[in-house]
């Protein structure tokens, strides 16, 4: 654990805001982030770390308001690009439904994937693996 301090809750919203508008940004610059297992576990620990701070000063509404914001049901931008992002995985068809979850929870990451939300995310990959699709991007 590395612990970071800031000087208010304030500032780690507005980090996590901007880590958030980078790795879903769809560039070719934050691609490599959109997968990554290290850069979801920060963006993970950011948000909840956001979420306690709102808790532990009192402000349960506050903590449920950014648990709703990152909510992936409630995102139908963010919920089409994990679906695209995690179709590219090059062994989907292989792995295990644990994996795939996994999977699914680290290019969504901050936002949450309950059991509906992976289940219809494993779907959409299953279609669109199955589509014939445009050729990537150079």
């Amino acid at each position: 654990m590395v612990p970071l301090e800031f000087a208010d809750v304030a500032e780690a919203e507005a980090l996590l805001r901007g880590v958030v508008a980078f790795k879903f940004s769809d560039t070719e610059e934050s691609d490599m982030y959109a997968g990554s297992p290290p850069f979801a576990g920060a963006a993970r620990n950011l948000f909840a770390g956001i979420v306690k701070a709102h808790e532990e000063s009192g402000n349960a509404g506050r903590a449920e308001s950014w648990r709703r914001t990152y909510d992936l049901t409630r995102n139908d931008p963010v919920f089409a690009f994990v679906a695209r992002y995690a179709a590219r995985h090059p062994r989907w068809e292989t792995l295990s439904a644990a994996e795939r979850r996994d999977w699914l929870e680290t290019v969504a990451s901050p936002y949450r994937v309950d059991d509906d939300a992976a289940m219809r995310l494993i779907a959409a990959v299953d279609d669109r693996r199955a589509a014939p699709q445009p050729p990537e991007r150079p």
